[in-house]
């Protein structure tokens, strides 16, 4: 995967590892409003947001309608009578609509991605399309962390939208391989078989979004709470699919202020084994009795 945002800290080596997920149709480089304010936050951060390895299916799509539409007119072309065009005519209507954007838009825009195909989408589907895509990815954080010198614990791995779905995913089916998720506007495809032990979920989500509804993540942390999961849940009023300010600024306090269940349970069970040590009753060997002379 080609990774368009990679920032390393300024000095030093990296403390912690932040892995950012694109939507559908976008690509790494749209994560740069998230990535700029978790580096701010987290200056010995290495962040880092790659691009899906495929091809967004609308571009292609697209391509392909334009180039079958070029041939066509080039028959046309050949076949009518051209006495009365010019060189100049022709090649002002074979520039008239290289792309639907335009070309200079086209040239400005990063290629579109995606994580997986949405044509024939179903809920029965769904589940293997991302399944599908976890082996890969897992390989590749994997490549990153062992690159940076970065463990799980201190990995951080987060999504908007298909990004967002695959990284719960991913949590769910491989436990501790990030310390944190950072869910945006996404959902669990089918319900998770156990909740990670040794990662904690932060989902967040815009209250009017049409394309995957704020019950996607109301759903996903239902399921966790009923699993022993440690997750939590953001949302916003008024914001729809898309990376809001209010969300982002949501994730940093999680981030900042959001202690893991784990760590609880760790201190918790620390605090216990000592009490235990306290009042357990300690026995020494009596002193010896004086001697008396006869």
């Amino acid at each position: 995967m080609q990774i368009p945002i990679e920032w390393l800290p300024a000095q030093g080596r990296a403390e912690q590892l932040i892995l950012l997920l694109h939507g559908w149709g976008s690509s790494g480089a749209d994560m740069a409003p998230l990535a700029q304010a978790l580096r701010l936050q987290f200056p010995q951060a290495a962040v880092l947001a790659p691009d899906a390895p495929t091809v967004y299916e609308g571009d292609v799509e697209r391509d392909a309608e334009r180039d079958a539409n070029r041939d066509a007119n080039r028959d046309a072309e050949r076949d009518a009578e051209t006495d009365a065009e010019t060189d100049a005519e022709r090649a002002a209507e074979r520039a008239a609509e290289p792309t639907p954007d335009g070309p200079a838009a086209a040239a400005r825009r990063p290629p579109r991605r995606q994580w997986y195909a949405v044509r024939d989408l179903t809920p029965e589907v769904w589940p293997a399309r991302v399944a599908a895509c976890l082996p890969g990815l897992r390989s590749w954080v994997l490549a990153q962390q062992q690159r940076l010198g970065v463990g799980p614990a201190a990995t951080c791995l987060g999504g908007f939208s298909q990004g967002a779905i695959l990284s719960l995913a991913l949590a769910a089916q491989h436990d501790g391989l990030a310390g944190r998720v950072l869910a945006f506007a996404g959902c669990f495809t089918a319900p998770p078989l156990a909740a990670p032990e040794h990662t904690t979920l932060h989902l967040f989500h815009g209250a009017d979004d049409a394309v995957i509804p704020a019950d996607g993540s109301r759903q996903a942390l239902a399921w966790l709470a009923e699993r022993g999961g440690d997750a939590t849940l953001d949302i916003a009023q008024g914001v729809g699919h898309e990376l809001h300010t209010a969300l982002v600024q949501c994730a940093l306090q999680r981030l900042q202020s959001h202690i893991p269940a784990r760590t609880w349970r760790s201190a918790l069970g620390a605090a216990r084994a000592l009490q235990a040590a306290d009042d357990e009753p300690t026995s020494s060997p009596s002193p010896p009795l004086p001697l008396r002379s006869p």
